[in-house]
């Protein structure tokens, strides 16, 4: 049993990579381990009634050495084969001359018995010698696979294996490799400074420098080299639809994916090529809770500080320390299957805490939560962005990227097409100026309505409900917030307007902007795709 674990662990492991959900992979191990337990304990046994006993013991070395599970199972089935037949030859007195001719399975000479006398050492087909090879050998062989892809290195060698293969079959240069060729070919203005900026700098300058990171999948590219930097008591937000390649992106950075180009720093740290130093600096709260339901809230956290490597005496005060910050004192010592979904995010919160990290990966922390418990996680990371951590965090929620973060980028296609402060990006990016009007009566909608257009050229009608009014105002360059209110304010009385707010485009209409073309572009190259198809086929 020792040894079916020694290689069934990493074997298992392995396989596991193979998988994104962990439901799913747990559920397809299983069914595989079953699978390949019975199929050679139903086909060997017809091998040897068909083609007799040597191919069966030869396919059965063979199925031993590529299925663990059943090379444990035919274990136990030969070591209660052979206790049945030496306890049934027990009662057998084989010094009987008559014996050793008649009763040959027990009284036989050893390859004639039904049994061994020492069954791990013996190289027959009834001992378990070439077994136990076997898993010693698999054992290695699937430890030494493990290391290789935690490592990186096989990722490594298989990213130059495809190039070399690429360019030796003489076909065009791979995607894959080009990304700094291919990315933001005409950059936005800010993107481009904060290249340079990230170029110029040393990568220990700052708690978080990213440079040129880039993932491709095949020929598709799905981070198209991306430059940012995070500065202690700094927030950086990621925005971006579905498919744009914040996840690729996010996956890197948390150590989840593997890098394809370029290269991210934690603390001058490289995320590629020095992860164990660079890991112990951060800290992550992923989207979706990554903890063990029958564990209660504290015995998870003092789990996570024992590997986070806390020492045992100050376990206790720092995971008190938690508990008390991220508020769940009343069900600490609760089941973790009982608690809310937001006082489960609060724990993901406080695991992601554990060690005092100076750096805090937050991916779509406030997700499913009520708004109540959505603004006490939003009061914790503003009060330790304050306290000089970097956090850098995903959100499909404009309200609270403008709450928390200091910079953001919005991401389309792989490549950011906005980045800095949320008010930089709402001044640059927006179309205009809103303008919501209420009136002292609904009998002045129609003139309010006329003097609006006549005073604010290009002003458009968006919404009328009765006494309320709004209006969407263009954005010129000449236009500056005091020019618009002095203007309000001449027309106000003749309008008669019971109040009115003027405000800037939003953040979200930014956002759904840029996402409009990106479906856009989407919708377009489907549409060339079917083109190509049509003109192919006819």
């Amino acid at each position: 049993m020792l040894l079916f674990a020694w290689t069934s662990i990493p074997f298992v492991y392995c396989f596991s990579f193979l998988f994104g959900c962990a439901p799913k992979a747990n559920t397809i191990i299983v069914i595989y381990n079953i699978i390949t337990g019975m199929i050679g304990a139903i086909t060997i046994p017809i091998l040897f009634q068909t083609d007799g006993p040597d191919t069966a013991y030869t396919w059965e070395l063979v199925f031993s050495l590529i299925f663990p599970t059943y090379n444990i199972n035919n274990h136990f089935l030969k070591i209660y084969d052979n206790e049945f037949n030496r306890l049934t030859c027990a009662s057998i007195n084989c010094k009987n001359d008559l014996y050793k001719f008649t009763v040959k399975f027990c009284c036989g000479n050893e390859e004639e018995r039904s049994f061994v006398d020492n069954i791990m050492s013996n190289t027959s087909q009834k001992g378990l010698f070439y077994g136990t090879i076997f898993f010693i050998v698999e054992g290695f062989v699937f430890w030494i696979l493990l290391y290789l892809i935690e490592s990186g290195i096989l990722f490594k060698l298989s990213h130059v294996f495809c190039k070399k293969l690429k360019v030796e079959k003489g076909g065009v240069k791979n995607k894959a490799f080009n990304i700094e060729d291919e990315a933001c070919i005409s950059q936005e203005s800010d993107v481009a400074i904060e290249k340079r900026a990230i170029k110029n700098i040393k990568c220990d300058e700052f708690p978080i420098v990213v440079n040129g990171l880039g993932k491709a999948y095949g020929n598709f590219l799905a981070v198209k080299g991306v430059h940012f930097h995070v500065n202690k008591n700094d927030c950086f937000g990621l925005l971006g639809v579905n498919g744009a390649g914040k996840t690729s992106t996010f996956q890197m950075l948390t150590g989840e994916n593997q890098i394809t180009m370029g290269n991210a720093y934690i603390h001058g740290y490289s995320i590629k090529n020095q992860w164990k130093k660079a890991s112990s600096y951060i800290g992550y709260c992923p989207q979706y809770d990554a903890v063990m339901k029958e564990l209660t809230g504290l015995d998870t956290l003092k789990h996570l500080a024992r590997v986070r490597g806390v020492k045992e005496k100050d376990i206790k005060k720092i995971v008190n320390t938690v508990v008390q910050a991220i508020g769940i004192e009343k069900y600490a010592n609760r089941q973790i299957k009982t608690y809310s979904g937001g006082n489960k995010r609060r724990l993901s919160m406080g695991l992601a805490l554990i060690g005092m990290p100076s750096v805090m990966l937050l991916d779509e922390p406030t997700t499913g939560v009520d708004p109540k418990a959505r603004r006490f996680i939003w009061s914790i990371l503003a009060s330790l962005r304050e306290a000089g951590m970097a956090l850098v965090l995903t959100s499909h929620s404009m309200e609270e990227c403008e709450a928390l973060c200091t910079n953001l980028a919005i991401m389309v296609s792989g490549e950011f097409k906005c980045i800095g402060s949320p008010q930089h990006i709402k001044h640059k990016y927006g179309n205009g100026y809103s303008l919501v009007v209420t009136l002292k009566d609904e009998k002045y909608s129609s003139f309010a309505i006329e003097k609006i257009k006549e005073t604010f050229s290009g002003a458009i009608l968006k919404e009328e409900h009765l006494i309320q009014l709004r209006f969407e105002l263009p954005k010129t360059k000449e236009t500056r917030w005091s020019h618009l209110f002095a203007k309000l304010e001449e027309i106000s009385q003749l309008c008669r307007f019971v109040d009115y707010s003027l405000s800037q485009t939003s953040l979200e209409q930014v956002f759904i902007q840029f996402s409009r073309k990106f479906c856009n572009e989407q919708l377009e190259n489907t549409a060339h795709s079917a083109n190509d198809i049509v003109n192919v086929r006819f």
